[in-house]
């Protein structure tokens, strides 16, 4: 072969190449532009959020607060205990009832004794 008709053969090789790759280009919508616009939509969108999440906690405080939350939980009562408890306040209630009722009595009887005093001080006996 003619070095001519090599040249004219690669010459038609690159042409047909370069034409497959523009063809594939324009139908490509994402390649013209739309990429462009849609990561600039993007963009605009993460800089709105970033706006609203401005001041918001960061993901290491999130943790150290559910660490936090997790602390308080352990430490909490459960139900089981809190029932528990509550039958030891109506027991307790119980007994500062009675003795509400004993200082009761205890009041009355000392307001009759201070009574007779004052009579017998005064002369009335």
């Amino acid at each position: 072969m003619s070095e001519q008709l090599q040249w004219l053969i690669a010459i038609v090789i690159l042409v047909g190449l370069a034409s497959q790759i523009w063809r594939g280009g324009r139908a490509n919508p994402v390649g013209t532009g739309a990429l462009q616009r849609q990561l600039t939509a993007v963009g605009a969108e993460v800089k709105a959020i970033d706006a609203k999440l401005e001041g918001a906690c960061s993901k290491s405080d999130l943790d150290r607060l559910r660490g936090e939350v997790e602390r308080i939980e352990e430490a909490g009562a459960s139900s089981v205990e809190i029932a528990e408890l509550d039958g030891r306040i109506a027991v307790l209630d119980q007994k500062i009832e009675g003795w509400g009722g004993a200082t009761r009595r205890v009041e009355a009887m000392v307001q009759r004794i201070e009574g007779i005093l004052v009579k017998k001080a005064l002369g009335g006996e």
